[in-house]
């Protein structure tokens, strides 16, 4: 794996901005400095094959590895060590059986944060992966993906000058489309009707991360061929039968997707009626 410099795109800032990467920037004086250059157009990683392949093959043994980790910890053996993660009594009951749920239809993606440096990488240390995150609750990068997509086809000619085989290993908007056809087949069975599917985040994200992000998810659901609408949790109205709706006098929310996480949520005021309404339907809900 190899660092590379190439000359920006003139208009990059714009091109990624337009394409839903509103929160990065090239201002030094921003009052987020963190977002300084957050997107790169003057570099890029070169990956082999072999690292590719090595950086696949790490995936799915460390997502086995996860599953057998959830299996023990709802196990009577790992009873204990499952309590001292100190998830409120009202979750329980939906973590159980989001876990147990077969076949599998409360899972859409996650995201791992590899520490890697390449198969032939000097320091021995740096040729295996190394996992510094594997996070399923609120995973985002979903829109840099794009914008890389873009990035590789408006460079495509000096790629293939120097490398003609040159590629971008990801299938990821394919995938997740896969996903919901998969997933939200199962769902319209369990309710006996097709659901609109909401997707929702909060409002207080200044930078607007969640919010490209959540619709990036939502794009890949209507090309699915599902009905979508969008609301800010915080817009959520707890009906006085205890479920949810859009907004006050909306319609009833059968199925959401949030990208806001489940410990914040299990410490709402209206906790309870949030996992009430989630067993209802019997979605646990792993994102």
């Amino acid at each position: 794996m190899q660092r590379r410099l190439i000359a920006p795109r003139p208009d990059y800032l714009q091109r990624v901005q337009r394409a839903g990467l509103v929160y990065t920037h090239d201002d030094p004086r921003s009052d987020h400095p963190e977002l300084y250059r957050y997107w790169r157009d003057d570099a890029y990683y070169e990956f082999r094959q072999a690292d590719v392949e090595e950086l696949q093959r790490a995936a799915s043994a460390v997502f086995g590895m996860l599953e057998q980790a959830g299996d023990w910890l709802l196990s009577p053996a790992g009873s204990w060590y499952l309590r001292r993660f100190e998830i409120p009594p009202r979750a329980m009951r939906a973590v159980v059986d989001s876990w147990n749920e077969e076949p599998a239809w409360g899972s859409v993606y996650g995201r791992f944060d590899f520490r890697f440096g390449g198969v032939d990488h000097p320091d021995a240390a740096m040729r295996t992966p190394r996992l510094y995150e594997f996070n399923a609750d609120t995973p985002t990068s979903l829109v840099e993906s794009l914008v890389q997509w873009d990035w590789f086809e408006d460079n495509r000619d000096r790629f293939v000058r120097e490398a003609p085989d040159a590629t971008q290993w990801t299938n990821m908007y394919e995938d997740l489309i896969a996903a919901w056809r998969r997933n939200l087949a199962l769902i319209s069975a369990k309710l006996g009707f097709e659901p609109v599917v909401y997707f929702a985040c909060s409002n207080a994200d200044p930078s607007h991360e969640d919010e490209m992000n959540t619709l990036v998810l939502r794009d890949t659901c209507e090309q699915a061929g599902f009905a979508t609408e969008t609301i800010f949790i915080e817009n959520l109205w707890l009906g006085g039968d205890d479920r949810f709706y859009a907004g006050q006098g909306g319609a009833h929310i059968d199925v959401l997707f949030k990208l806001y996480p489940w410990e914040h949520l299990a410490r709402e005021a209206n906790a309870d009626a949030i996992f009430l309404d989630i067993e209802s339907i019997g979605y646990g809900g792993r994102p």
